[in-house]
């Protein structure tokens, strides 16, 4: 693995889950054959969270590499409606990562130096880490979708929902 650094200082004494999540990683990467790389994120403290595993059909990036701008990158958010591997490159836009990062990365410090892991599984072909950048954002709590309530006792309830993606715009 290749391991490119990330320092976040602007949040102190915060905590994944604590009122603050990490709502996405945005980031480009230009590769001869992308279906060879592996990504994953690391907390500070080890934990890891797989963003794509051999993804991709051989040609493009993730995100567009010719942007200089970079306004057109691949963004991995748990509130994606799709994983990455559901679409073919160039990867633009949001996308589901392999492994949650709310439920990996929680209870993990937000400050410290985080880590972007690549991993190319054959020799000959080359690639570069264009952008990458970290958000972290206010969690947000979602209303439920279907909402029920049943078997009410005076000391006890079970409770159903349906969690909202809000991926209406999907066509």
């Amino acid at each position: 693995f290749d391991e490119f650094l990330i320092a976040v200082d602007q949040f102190p004494n915060m905590i994944v889950g604590s009122g603050i999540q990490l709502d996405a990683i945005h980031l480009i990467i230009e590769h001869t054959w992308p279906p060879d790389l592996q990504l994953k994120l690391i907390s500070p403290l080890g934990k890891e969270s797989l963003l794509s595993l051999h993804n991709g059909n051989g040609v493009d990036d993730y995100g567009n590499s010719l942007d200089s701008l970079c306004i057109e990158y691949a963004s991995f958010s748990d509130k994606a409606c799709s994983g990455i591997s559901a679409f073919a490159p160039p990867f633009i836009g949001e996308f589901r990562p392999e492994e949650s990062m709310s439920q990996n990365f929680l209870g993990e410090q937000v400050n410290g130096i985080w880590k972007l892991a690549i991993c190319d599984r054959a020799s000959g072909d080359i690639g570069n880490l264009r952008m990458i950048e970290l958000v972290f954002a206010q969690e947000e709590c979602n209303r439920p979708e279907n909402f029920l309530i049943y078997d009410v006792e005076s000391d006890f309830a079970i409770l159903n929902w349906d969690e909202s993606l809000n991926c209406e715009w999907i066509k």
